[in-house]
């Protein structure tokens, strides 16, 4: 089972920090004092503020471009990790000067002590000539309450050209892939990542487990791919694709007989059944990792020949049905005289609740007895429980902020209320459950009341409180991430939290009354998800979410806002909603060799570091390429969906009437159909109508509430039909999917000759009626809603256009609309821009790539193929497929898709460009600096490809 030679021993990448470690004060300079700090063990630079409120880190050191061999279109990468003495917003810049200023700068992120040794990232263009122009990296603390000795250690700088890796410097331990070392003084020069000669051939071994029990096997093999990353029309393909493979089984007792199992003869042997779940592993025999997890799709045999099953993973779980009704970013109220609910919204709120009901999941799943079930996912709306009130805590008007984490999004800056979806006594014991993400410095609460009184589990920067009518009765230091749940029972309080940490205490609440509301509080700083209240019955009930690992992953990269609406998902299935959603807004789902379900920006995705390189003299045993006009573009338009919204806060929006003439005799009963139109949604629909004469005419008056009843005539007189002292007409409303609604008028035992019509009264009417005239002669039923949505189709031209090929139309659908008129096409365009450059120009492209086996690489990673001898280049590739086969021998090929090309080679039309038309020695000089040495000059002077 030979895997290859790896490496051939040239420069990989420079880490141009003079002191990688971060142990020399001197290299560097503050506004605040420096000095060498250890902490934990690791010795590192410390900056302290020495003034209130003003800090920061510059390295003492001017990188130029023209003496760094920088040139335009160079990327330069700057990455430090940083550990905070006190809460403060950390943010890296790079600055690029060049007669003017440039500040490229990473996000801010909040940190705090507990979260530890944080790693950030900035980078940076070069946009103008190199010659002169210089780099400046700083960290700066984006804080206005920065207190005198407080301030951040900082340690293992790293910065690059043109590649982002993780982090090395001299000191790094050496691996099958590269060797490492300083370029001068140890801690005082730039270190160097070397390909590393070797001549060793490493052997690999693979598991297969079968519901937990490994079964021996002859081969196997895994295919995944990957698609959605950019237009189907362009890159072909569709936004879900399933990974699948083949097992050929073994008999445990003698491989050369695995022909005498069959299905008739239970004694003969154990064989896979359909759905058994299937795991695949390789290593070296030190270490291995993961290949495949799924299940059984079919198994086939021959007699004599052994048996073979078909392994798929599990997206077929995603052919669930898919029934939401429509929802708005700002909802209206549930009675009229609360505010509005601005529970926030985008596109990931759809792709959680799809991924959920197939099974996988960002935050824990519903727990058992839960009356409050809200996942945080880019939306306070709740599943189990109901919102009563949402804004943002700190601006009345907008809705709460959200963040994404490693698993998918936490809310911050939030003040809601909720109805539990079942109201219990205070007797009754009670678990409060949440996730809270690494980057939580605030506070967050969730907090039950039983009237006057309540009780909560609060989360802070440091801690995990249980408390009981504001008394902290249990508590527990926590470093984030981690879930915490607090579970109540009357008489005691017991804490956890999921890295081990366990508190009591004594308290509670007793008694009749019922959980009244459920509050959630967090402040700007706070980070939260996966909210749940609950009500364990058995012990096995009981801190139920603390072992919960991710199975579902979301992305949304940088491309990504909140929008005003998301129409109803009525009649699809899960995976049809996922699929239209990566289509638009190019995420890309698959399920990886762990069994998570991924969806990740295709942006995301270009910009993970590159997991390692690949050879063409050792690693890369073919590779084929071509260049065509198949996947190029003149020109790329948008259209899309924009709503128009209408919105009452009581059920005064009418959005269907019936236009036929109904008429009932003696036992006849009509069902009508009220759904909404073609591109057009309901919110909010009232399903209780009021019915003509059983019920006061103020609303019906005013144009509010649903109308259903009829009137009871013969032709001459008329009467209502459901008058309370003779009721002639039942009436019914139900929905019956998700915003389509069906409405029953039955007619009982009539007199002969009379009938009901449905509709109101007409000017023979001869009873007393307090309807208004502007009512009389309307046909019922007449739906009304809190909110109609029109769907308005628009479209959108982007600035980049390129010069052949056909022009592309990207359907954003609803799902990239922005909330407010402001943002209504960022997405749309920054989207739209993307894809443009991608296709706006004819470029090679890898049409095969066979390597040397690697258990490590997976699907969505990033590689480098570098060749700075054969091809005098490096092409940084997302890998977009995988194909794997074991048996005797391992082999993998990658289907790629070419992110980055950096070229090794300078030719002489490049240096004469760069020497320009003044023949003097200062501009020779100036663009000798392009070239890296004589000899790559002198060898290659007419610009060929030596």
């Amino acid at each position: 089972m030979q895997a290859g030679v790896l490496n051939q021993g040239a420069i990989d990448i420079t880490n141009r920090v003079p002191d990688p470690r971060s142990t020399n004060p001197s290299l560097y300079r503050s506004t605040g004092a420096l000095s060498l700090g250890t902490i934990d063990g690791v010795t590192s630079v410390k900056a302290v503020a020495t003034t209130a409120n003003v800090l920061e880190m510059v390295i003492d050191k001017r990188y130029y471009s023209d003496v760094e061999g920088f040139q335009i279109g160079d990327k330069i990468y700057w990455s430090a990790d940083v550990r905070v003495t006190a809460p403060m917003n950390v943010q890296l810049t790079v600055s690029f000067y060049a007669g003017g200023n440039e500040d490229t700068v990473a996000s801010i992120t909040p940190q705090t002590p507990a979260d530890g040794w944080v790693r950030h990232y900035a980078v940076s263009t070069i946009t103008a000539n190199p010659v002169g122009s210089y780099f400046d990296f700083r960290i700066r603390p984006q804080q206005v309450s920065i207190p005198v000795g407080q301030g951040f250690y900082f340690r293992k700088m790293q910065i690059t050209r043109n590649r982002e890796t993780t982090y090395f410097d001299g000191s790094t331990p050496a691996n099958a892939s590269y060797t490492h070392e300083w370029s001068g003084t140890p801690n005082n020069s730039p270190s160097y990542r070397r390909l590393i000669t070797s001549d060793d051939v490493m052997n690999y071994r693979s598991r297969v487990l079968v519901n937990g029990v490994e079964r021996p096997v002859l081969s196997w093999s895994v295919s995944r791919d990957l698609s959605g990353d950019l237009p189907n029309s362009v890159a072909g393909g569709s936004g879900i694709t399933q990974a699948t493979g083949s097992v050929s089984w073994a008999d445990s007792e003698d491989a050369t007989e695995a022909g005498k199992l069959n299905p008739w003869n239970t004694g003969s042997g154990w064989i896979p059944e359909t759905g058994d779940r299937v795991q695949i592993f390789a290593g070296d025999g030190v270490t291995e990792w993961s290949q495949f997890v799924g299940v059984i799709d079919t198994t086939s045999g021959d007699i004599g020949g052994g048996i073979t099953s078909k392994i798929i993973d599990r997206i077929d779980d995603m052919s669930v049905s898919m029934n939401h009704s429509a929802i708005s970013a700002v909802m209206p109220p549930i009675d009229p005289s609360e505010p509005y609910r601005r529970i926030g919204l985008s596109a990931v709120y759809m792709q959680d609740l799809a991924l959920r009901r197939s099974g996988f999941y960002t935050t824990p799943s519903r727990e058992f007895g839960a009356v409050l079930d809200v996942p945080m996912q880019s939306s306070a709306w709740a599943h189990v429980g109901q919102v009563r009130t949402c804004r943002r805590s700190s601006v009345e008007d907008n809705a709460p902020l959200w963040y994404t984490t490693d698993f998918g999004q936490a809310v911050s800056d939030i003040l809601a209320t909720y109805d539990p979806s079942t109201a219990k006594p205070a007797s009754t014991p009670v678990q409060i459950s949440m996730v809270v993400p690494s980057g939580n410095a605030g506070v967050t609460m969730v907090r039950c009341f039983y009237g006057s009184s309540h009780l909560d589990l609060t989360v802070t920067a440091t801690l995990a409180q249980a408390r009981v009518n504001g008394t902290v009765i249990a508590q527990i230091a926590t470093t984030w991430p981690a879930t915490v749940e607090a579970y109540f029972d009357g008489a005691t309080v017991e804490i956890r939290n999921s890295n081990g940490g366990v508190a009591t205490g004594s308290g509670g609440l007793t008694g009749s009354t019922l959980m009244s509301s459920i509050q959630v509080v967090g402040d700007a700083n706070a980070r939260a998800a996966g909210i749940q209240v609950s009500h364990p019955v058995a012990e096995s009930h009981k801190f139920a979410s603390l072992g919960f690992t991710p199975t579902a992953q979301i992305d949304p990269g940088p491309y990504h806002g909140h929008v005003g609406a998301l129409p109803r998902q009525s009649g699809l299935t899960a995976a049809e909603t996922l699929g239209s959603i990566s289509e638009a807004l190019l995420r890309p789902m698959w399920i990886d060799e762990l069994g998570v379900a991924r969806m990740i920006s295709s942006v995301s995705l270009r910009n993970i570091i590159s997991q390692r390189s690949y050879t063409t003299l050792d690693d890369i045993r073919e590779l084929s390429w071509e260049s065509n006009l198949l996947g190029v573009r003149s020109e790329v338009t948008a259209k899309y969906l924009w709503p128009s919204q209408t919105l009452r806060r009581d059920f005064a929006v009418t959005v269907w009437t019936n236009s036929n003439s109904d008429v009932l005799l003696s036992g006849d009963s009509i069902t009508s159909i009220a759904e909404p139109g073609s591109g057009e949604d309901w919110i909010m629909v009232d399903g209780n109508p009021d019915v003509l004469g059983a019920t006061g005419f103020d609303s019906l008056n005013r144009g509010i509430g649903t109308l259903a009843g009829g009137i009871y005539t013969n032709g001459v007189e008329e009467w209502y039909a459901s008058r309370p002292e003779n009721n002639v007409l039942a009436v019914s409303m139900s929905e019956i999917v998700a915003g389509k609604w069906a409405i029953t008028h039955t007619a009982s035992t009539l007199t002969a000759g009379w009938q009901v019509e449905l509709r109101t009264v007409s000017e023979q009417f001869v009873g007393t009626t307090n309807l208004w005239p502007m009512w009389w002669g309307k046909e019922t039923a007449i739906v009304r809603a809190k909110e109609r949505i029109e769907w308005v189709d628009k479209e959108r031209t982007p600035t980049i256009a390129g010069t052949v090929g056909p022009k592309y139309e990207h359907d954003f659908g609803p799902w990239a609309t922005g909330n407010i008129s402001t943002n209504e096409t960022f997405v749309i365009d920054q989207i739209t821009n993307f894809v443009a450059e991608q296709v706006s120009k004819p470029a090679p492209v890898i049409t095969g790539l066979r390597v040397g086996f690697d258990p490590r690489i997976q699907l969505g990673d990033v590689i480098t193929i570098s060749s700075p001898n054969l091809l005098g280049v490096n092409l940084r590739c997302l890998i977009i497929g995988v194909n794997t086969d074991a048996g005797d021998e391992y082999t993998q090929s990658f289907t790629v898709r070419i992110i980055e090309v950096t070229s090794d080679f300078t030719t002489y039309a490049q240096f004469a460009d760069a020497w320009g038309p003044t023949a003097d020695y200062a501009s020779f000089a100036a663009a000798w600096g392009a070239v890296a040495t004589y000899a790559d000059f002198n060898n290659n002077p007419l610009g060929g490809t030596a």
